[in-house]
Formats: C-alpha cells, sequence, structure tokens
C-alpha cells in the first residue's frame, strides 16, 4: 500500500469518525426527548383517567 492510498485510507477513517462522534450525540439528544415525551405521556394518562374516573362517577350520580 503507497503513501497515497494509505492517505485517503486515513482521511476516510477520520470522517468516519466524526460521523460516528456526531450520530451518537444525536443518539443522546433523541434518547432525553424520548424520556421526555415519555413522561409526558404518562402525565396525560394518568389525567385523563382521573377525568375518565370523575366522568364515571358523575355518570351513577345521575343515573
Amino acid at each position: 500500500m503507497n503513501d497515497s492510498e494509505l492517505s485517503g485510507l486515513e482521511t476516510r477513517l477520520q470522517a468516519l469518525l466524526a460521523d460516528y462522534r456526531r450520530l451518537t450525540e444525536h443518539n443522546r439528544v433523541q434518547d432525553r426527548e424520548l424520556s421526555e415525551l415519555r413522561a409526558s405521556n404518562a402525565e396525560l394518562k394518568r389525567r385523563l383517567r382521573s377525568i375518565l374516573e370523575r366522568i364515571r362517577a358523575l355518570e351513577l350520580e345521575t343515573a
């Protein structure tokens, strides 16, 4: 393998490593956002259950 080929491989490896680091950070950000969305979803589900319970109680009172 000559110096030119080796230099090309080194350049490509550096680009791949930079892409890997960028994608790893992007993945971390996405994981944080997913965790936040899951927490929000759980809170919304809790609130909906509470609302449904109140509606059912009102239906029983008016029945």
